[in-house]
This record gives C-alpha cells, structure tokens and sequence, in this order.
C-alpha cells in the first residue's frame, strides 16, 4: 500500500556475524565483551547505506542476529529517533530469543527483567519486515526502560515508537493481519494521543493488563 524494498541486507548480514565472532568487521578491531558504548556499522547494500549496531551480531547474539538482524537494521537505520533507546538497550546487555505461542495470543511480545530477555512469538518470523521491525522497536523500549512507575504511559510510550518505526520502515510487496492492525495504530498515533489512548487502553486491552490504568 505504501513502502516498499528489502535487497539482500539479510544475506549481507548473516555473512557479517561470523567476521564479527571472530572479532573484526570492516577493518576496525571489535571487542567481543559488551563495552558502555555500543559500536556503530555502517553498511552499503545495493548503493544503500544502512546503519546497526555491532553488538547484535557478536558472540552472545547469534542465535537472534540470524533471524533478527534485517529488522533490527531496518529499524536502526531508518528510526532515527528511536536509535538512543537501541544503544540503551544494547547496554544493558540485552537479549532476544523467539518462543512458540497460540495463533489466538494476543500479546506477541514481552520483557523479562530479571534476565535482559526480550521473548517474540515465533511466528512473527513470516510477517514482513516493517511488521518486524515494529515489533522489536517496541519491546527493546520496554527493555531500556528503569522500573518504569506508571504501566499505562510506558505502554503507551512503547507503542507510539512500534506506530513510528512502522510508518518508516519499508517493505516488499504484502499484507497481513498484523500489517492490517499496524495500519490502524499507526493512523491513530498520526490523530494524536486523544485518537491513540483508547484505541491501545480499551481495543488492545492495556488498561486491564495495567490492572486498571488511567
């Protein structure tokens, strides 16, 4: 409907994880041990520069830089503002592994605290990538997050930055169910919080998941 493109940035960087295990990428020497600061990558696919983060396809990321590399660049290059929330997140240490879950789930994505864990359904696997993207920009909100003292705003926090990458990432040609509710969300965030608020409260359920909420 809008959007379009993907190239072979999945290809580049699954050839890009080992050279990062063994410790050097693009010239530059890379510490395999998480540091303060994140490193930055610059790539070029087919003439098209694209932005990420080293840290999602060392060592300790493997096993999720193979499924969650194209997305996690997509959103890292083309989310400009959601960019310090990555580079908090990676700080922290931050982690993504994928779980199996019922096609009737309705919350597709959570937050472990204790163990820096970001679990995605498995399915989210086969949805385009802006769907993808979208879905890790709001979780990895959730993980750069300190004890967030309200439930509801941080909710509502994460899901104007899920709308926001959405609406900048591109993709091929396709639509789906959660390409369909995406399209909505991001509509109402374009409306504003007076469209957005009751729409993510009542319609996705967040006020009772917030044990009440405002």
């Amino acid at each position: 409907m809008r959007k379009r493109t993907q190239g072979l940035l999945l290809g580049l960087l699954l050839g890009l994880a080992p050279l990062l295990y063994v410790g050097h990428v693009l010239g530059t020497d890379y510490v395999v041990a998480r540091t303060s600061e994140p490193t930055e990558i610059a790539l070029t696919v087919e003439g098209k520069q694209y932005l990420t983060l080293a840290e999602w396809f060392g060592p300790q990321a493997l096993d999720h830089s193979a499924k969650f590399g194209t997305p996690l660049t997509y959103a890292y290059t083309f989310a400009v503002n959601w960019r310090t929330i990555a580079r908090s997140s990676v700080r922290r240490n931050v982690t993504i592994s994928t779980m199996a879950c019922d096609e009737n789930r309705r919350v597709l994505g959570t937050y472990t605290t204790i163990s820096h864990t970001i679990h995605l359904c498995d399915r989210i696997l086969t949805e385009p990538i802006d769907v993808q993207a979208s879905l890790l920009a709001h979780e990895i909100f959730h993980s750069s997050q300190f004890a967030p003292a309200d439930c509801v705003e941080n909710e509502m926090q994460a899901y104007r930055w899920e709308a926001y990458t959405y609406d900048l990432v591109l993709r091929p040609d396709g639509e789906t169910d959660l390409t369909h509710f995406l399209d909505r969300l991001t509509s109402r965030w374009k409306a504003g919080d007076d469209a957005l608020r009751p729409f993510v409260l009542e319609g996705l359920g967040v006020k009772q998941q917030c044990g009440g909420g405002r």
